[in-house]
């Protein structure tokens, strides 16, 4: 059966159609639906989301779970030497888990103890903030695997053929 969009759809640029058309048992079924891509949630998509995951919360959680505890807090963390950035660990808290995005030290600078400063002050800050898992990606062969065992983390999950192709894993720490 040919799809086309009914007529009474406005052709908007900025609106993906989709029609779909199927029989069940000698029933026709019919639906569209406009699927629009937008930029970062507007107030009516907020209010949709609040809506719809309260009863979830319930369902999921066994209780309704404050809005705020969803919504994402950022931190980013810089270590200076002489005005100069020489290490820097940024990560994101959600739902009382961080994930650690990026966790960098200069080259010339690592084995100094500044890595092991740096994500204890991230740890800190998580814990402080209610977290109780902490968690992050690296590649699965990189010599900062056996940094982060050392700090506590336990590999959780393998990551075959993930950014770029290359084999990562996900190491975690609960607080």
């Amino acid at each position: 059966m040919e799809r086309v969009l009914p007529d009474d759809l406005i052709q908007d640029p900025n609106v993906c159609y989709y029609y779909e058309c199927w029989h069940s048992r000698d029933k026709v079924f019919e639906r569209a639906m406009n699927i629009k891509i937008t930029k970062k949630g507007s107030k009516k998509l907020e209010a949709f989301h609040k809506k719809e995951w309260a009863s979830e919360d319930v369902k999921h959680y066994g209780k309704p779970i404050p809005w705020d505890r969803w919504q994402k807090k950022d931190f980013t963390l810089e270590v200076c030497e002489d005005k100069e950035i020489i290490g820097s660990l940024t990560f994101t808290i959600n739902a009382d888990v961080a994930y650690i995005d990026i966790f960098l030290v200069a080259d010339g600078k690592r084995s100094q103890g500044i890595g092991r400063v740096l994500i204890a002050k991230a740890e800190k800050l998580a814990r402080e903030h209610g977290v109780h898992k902490i968690y992050l990606q690296t590649g699965k062969d990189w010599e900062s695997v056996t940094f982060y065992v050392s700090q506590g983390y336990k590999k959780t999950a393998d990551l075959p053929n993930h950014y770029f192709h290359t084999d990562f894993v996900e190491m975690t720490k609960f607080l």
